[in-house]
């Protein structure tokens, strides 16, 4: 025992030997750090400096030193907080002042920001200070205290940053007046060409004048010249989005990925990614990560009704375009989205109240006047719905789409022939145009005119030969002309040309029915089921047939309605 004792004692004394002799005010681990932050080697910088702390943390120094290489890394809230110690234990103000100054700035910590005095600073860094207050009363709305803070700072020294604060100064005063930001922008260039922020800042002026090549550009800069910036990426991966730019936006949201997986605007830009690329289901899931933080990113918002309208969960897409409006009420595109969902609803007087805001905005907006037209049209406000139908038809004065809504709004309130006139034109500006021909042939039905529809029908065949259309316009003029053989033949061409065809097999259907035939009634419904599973007005229509006529589960009907659920279960 006692000579392992003795051993242990002697290895402890040695050791405490070499701890005494060795480095213990952490000075050489500093050394180490600047050379690997000549090299460029920040991971191995940032090591020597935290051993250095480890044997000193009262190191002035080493403190600065890592405050700085968590400035320039972007991690700010760490700068501040090791630039603040090494302040405390005599690291010159000079060196700590302006890096703790904007990385306050950059956190939003107004009040320790404006507590800090420039009083016993050299020239160039008090100039960092007053710029780095006075932006971050710009931020506050504070123009005027903003504006004496910033002249102090150019007129003390001119350096990049007091010279971009300028530049912010002059895009709030001048309300946009990009010229003036742009010509201070260039005084920025001049002192240095590759400084980030105003390169960034120089994109948001271009994103803003609607030069999206030129913001890209811009945007590139400031990444190249400071890549921890992932504000510039983000705007750059929305520029490219907005460029069609799709691998480039790929590469930007990769990065985002990786280096910030969990921020909700690198959801929303890969939501918009997935959305281009029609991949709707991961579309839903990004943007229902996006939409955490709802208030900064409100587009997750309309992205997600688009998105639940477009799969037919209509509730939901209804659910997130009213909240989607809530956060931004004049949003065109939110109300013309929600205004289509309530016309589908039937809930007319709800749609016109969404979009007769913005046809009184601008009442050249082609889609708003449809809606609007649409809406008062089935509250019967037939007036004025066909006036704005002959607002739309004039502004687009070669769009048969225009001619038709037009002639569609006169049949429907009894101006037949005015309708008429109207899908005829439709025609001569698009002869292959089938809702026109469908149209027409309806126009010739409510006149009772059944040679005219027949007619109507020849000319339709004749462009679309091989389309079986025709022979259900055919089938639907023989049903109204009581000329049921001839109906039936016409449905049965239609079915041998499109098997399942639905409007056949429901017309057959309908005719076997008044007939009392329903075991072909049945085969007709089997027949549409067989094609379209899920097709959702035949169930309904069974179901209300079967309890109409109180049927037992051994009638067609009935046996219908099993063979629908033997299908889903």
């Amino acid at each position: 025992m006692d000579i392992y004792f003795r051993n242990g004692l002697l290895v402890f004394l040695i050791s405490l030997l070499l701890a005494c002799s060795g480095d213990s005010s952490g000075n050489k681990n500093v050394e180490e750090a600047k050379t690997h932050l000549a090299a460029g080697k920040h991971k191995a910088a940032i090591i020597e400096l935290k051993n250095a702390l480890q044997k000193n943390g009262k190191n002035q120094e080493a403190r600065w030193l890592l405050g700085k290489v968590y400035f320039d890394q972007g991690q700010f809230a760490d700068a501040a907080k090791e630039l603040t110690r090494a302040q405390e234990f005599g690291q010159s103000e000079d060196d700590v002042l302006p890096l703790l100054s904007q990385s306050l700035l950059t956190q939003g910590e107004s009040d320790k920001l404006q507590e800090l005095s420039a009083d016993n600073l050299s020239d160039s860094a008090r100039s960092v200070v007053y710029a780095s207050q006075g932006m971050g009363l710009l931020r506050e709305g504070k123009i005027k205290e903003a504006s004496e803070l910033i002249e102090k700072a150019t007129s003390s020294f001119e350096s990049a940053y007091a010279l971009e604060a300028q530049a912010r100064l002059i895009g709030v005063q001048s309300k946009g007046d990009w010229k003036l930001v742009r010509e201070q922008l260039q005084k920025v260039f001049e002192v240095d060409p590759n400084y980030a922020a105003a390169w960034s800042l120089q994109g948001d002026v271009e994103l803003r004048s609607l030069n999206p090549q030129l913001a890209e550009e811009a945007f590139t800069k400031a990444i190249n010249n400071s890549n921890h910036r992932l504000d510039d990426r983000y705007k750059r991966a929305l520029v490219r989005l907005q460029m069609n730019n799709i691998d480039g936006a790929k590469e930007d949201i990769d990065v985002l990925l990786k280096r910030a997986p969990r921020s909700p605007g690198t959801h929303y830009l890969q939501g918009i990614l997935h959305f281009h690329n029609r991949d709707i289901k991961d579309a839903v899931s990004a943007f229902d990560l996006a939409q955490n933080d709802e208030d900064r990113y409100p587009m997750s918002l309309f992205y997600l009704a688009t998105a639940h309208n477009l799969e037919g969960n209509y509730a939901l897409a209804e659910d997130f375009s009213y909240r989607f409006l809530a956060l931004v009420p004049s949003s065109v595109a939110g109300r013309k989205l929600l205004a289509t969902m309530k016309l589908r609803s039937e809930e007319a007087e709800e749609a016109e109240a969404l979009i007769r805001p913005v046809v009184d905005e601008n009442g050249e907006d082609i889609n708003a006047l449809n809606l609007l037209s649409s809406a008062l049209l089935k509250q019967n406000k037939v007036e004025e719905g066909l006036e704005l139908l002959k607002k739309a038809a004039e502004l687009q004065p070669d769009s048969p789409e225009a001619r038709v809504r037009l002639g569609a709004g006169l049949m429907a309130s009894g101006e037949v022939s005015g309708g008429m006139e109207h899908i005829e034109e439709a025609l001569k500006l698009n002869p292959q145009f089938q809702q026109a021909d469908a149209l027409l042939v309806a126009a010739f039905l409510r006149k009772k005119d059944f040679a005219g529809a027949l007619n109507a029908v020849d000319e339709f065949e004749k462009k679309n030969p091989d389309s079986f259309i025709a022979h259900n316009l055919r089938g639907e003029v023989y049903m109204a002309a009581d000329k049921v053989g001839d109906a039936k033949a016409a449905f049965e061409k239609t079915l041998s040309l499109s098997p399942g065809n639905p409007n056949a097999n429901q017309n057959l259907a309908f005719l076997a029915i008044k007939e009392n035939n329903l075991g072909d009634a049945e085969k007709r419904y089997l027949n549409l089921l067989e094609h379209n599973k899920d097709y959702l007005p035949v169930i309904i229509y069974g179901h209300a047939w079967s309890h109409h006529h109180n049927f037992h589960e051994n009638t067609p009907a009935a046996r219908l309605i099993y063979v629908w659920y033997q299908l889903h279960n």
